[in-house]
């Protein structure tokens, strides 16, 4: 009687879904130079998802973050610097994290330009622009501001209230650690 019950229970368990631990999305291949030399540097900490191609703007890459540790942003910031950015065109990196079965949550956007403002920005040796979101069911790693200290050569931030409360809070100057820093946005959220 154990025996059916227990088979009675993991079928319900396997024909519902509640195993957890699904795996929603997988690991891309390369389609183009970008996508390849970040996928040969990043290594499983994050994946490559896909590519898209935004019309009249230019070529967002989207990245999700398998482990939210300092080492695995490290390893995309290296990723990163080996990239030629002048000679990739208009280029957006955007890095998610999967919240609950499926759904992605933005962490931030790095670019070449501004990919949120004039449409005839100049584009950058360098993906100086960090534009961070902020999702109160991200990683705790992902809520704290001294986690993008680890980025180099910003130009341009971007960063939710909340995060910028913290950082004055942890007595972080965002021109201290970026001296190229031209611009802050501080931009509201409802928390």
């Amino acid at each position: 009687m154990k025996r059916i019950i227990s088979i009675i229970v993991l079928s319900i368990i396997c024909i519902t879904g509640c195993a957890g631990g699904v795996v929603n999305y997988k690991n891309a291949k390369p389609d183009d130079d970008i996508s390849e030399s970040m996928l040969n540097s990043i290594g499983d900490d994050l994946w490559y998802l896909w590519k898209e191609e935004i019309p009249n703007e230019g070529t967002k890459y989207v990245y999700l973050v398998r482990k939210s540790d300092d080492l695995a942003l490290r390893t995309f910031v290296d990723g990163v610097s080996l990239l030629d950015a002048a000679d990739e065109g208009r280029a957006i990196l955007a890095v998610h994290q999967e919240i609950s079965n499926g759904e992605l949550c933005t962490l931030f956007f790095l670019s070449n330009y501004d990919c949120w403002g004039d449409k005839d920005s100049e584009i950058l040796n360098d993906f100086g622009y960090l534009k961070i979101r902020y999702n109160e069911y991200s990683d705790a790693a992902w809520q704290s501001p001294e986690t993008y200290t680890a980025f180099e050569g910003i130009r341009h931030l971007e960063i939710p209230d909340v995060l910028q409360a913290k950082a004055d809070e942890e007595g972080i100057d965002w021109y201290e650690i970026w001296p190229e820093l031209e611009e802050i946005i501080v931009f509201e959220t409802d928390k």
